[in-house]
């Protein structure tokens, strides 16, 4: 179990850094520039294809909300490690109460359990009655 929170808090952490370089990115150059290839002419006897050059313009605001979410996935990354610090130690004293008992020197879960068991041996008698 504490692996496996492990394994999320790294993968927040990377995903944190890598939206963070990803908005730096956007943030510096804010067009994107990328070149496909489309057929102009298409024939059985002829292909014709022409590169074009085409751009992207992002707004420096969604690189800015790109920061702010790797920011965040960062500090999720923090607090579900110490959280789950948090919780380990509760459970390690929940667990030292319920070993240390009731007063009658019996774990709590039994005392209950015992309850229990004579509640329903005593709704049987009525009923056989």
């Amino acid at each position: 179990m504490q692996e496996v929170r492990r394994a999320e808090t790294l993968w927040l952490r990377i995903n944190g850094v890598l939206l963070i370089l990803v908005g730096l990115t956007l943030v510096a150059s804010q067009r994107i520039t990328y070149t496909s290839k489309d057929e102009v002419v298409h024939t059985p006897s002829i292909e014709v294809a022409a590169k074009r050059q085409k751009t992207i313009v992002i707004p420096r605001a969604v690189g800015a909300l790109i920061i702010g979410a790797g920011v965040t996935a960062l500090i999720f990354a923090t607090r579900k490690q110490h959280s789950a610090e948090t919780l380990q130690r509760f459970r390690s004293k929940r667990c030292h109460r319920f070993n240390a008992g009731s007063a009658a020197g019996r774990p709590q879960e039994s005392q209950r359990q015992a309850e229990l068991e004579t509640t329903s041996a005593r709704i049987r008698d009525v009923n056989v009655r």
